[in-house]
C-alpha cells in the first residue's frame, strides 16, 4: 500500500520550464507525463520507495510525494523538507501550502 502527501504552490514558470529547471538543478530524471484524468504532469523516482510528481492545477501546481514503503509514512514531512527547502526555490515557488494528494 502506498501513501501520498502533497503541497500546493504557485510559480510563474510553465510546466515545460519547470521540467527543464528540475532536470538542470536536481539529480533525478524528470519525465514528461500525461493522464486523461490528471492532465499533464512530471514525475521523478527519487529513491526506490519515493516518487515526486508535479501536477498542473487551475492556478497552482500540486507537488505530490508518493511513498511506496509504509514505514516511511510517519517520516513523510521530514522527507518532504529537502523538496520544500531546496527544489521549490529553483522554481520560484510562492504561496506554498499543504495540499490534498491526487492519489
Amino acid at each position: 500500500m502506498s501513501f501520498s502527501g502533497a503541497y500546493t504552490f504557485r510559480s510563474a514558470l510553465s510546466l515545460t520550464e519547470i521540467i527543464a529547471t528540475l532536470r538542470a538543478k536536481t539529480p533525478w530524471e524528470w519525465l514528461e507525463r500525461d493522464s486523461e484524468f490528471w492532465g499533464d504532469y512530471t514525475s521523478a523516482q527519487v529513491s526506490p520507495d519515493l516518487i515526486f510528481k508535479i501536477f498542473v492545477e487551475d492556478d497552482r501546481y500540486l507537488a505530490e510525494l508518493k511513498f511506496e514503503d509504509e514505514s516511511l509514512i510517519p517520516h513523510w514531512e521530514a522527507l518532504a523538507a529537502p523538496w520544500l527547502q531546496q527544489v521549490l526555490p529553483h522554481l520560484g515557488a510562492t504561496d506554498i501550502a499543504p495540499g490534498v494528494s491526487n492519489n
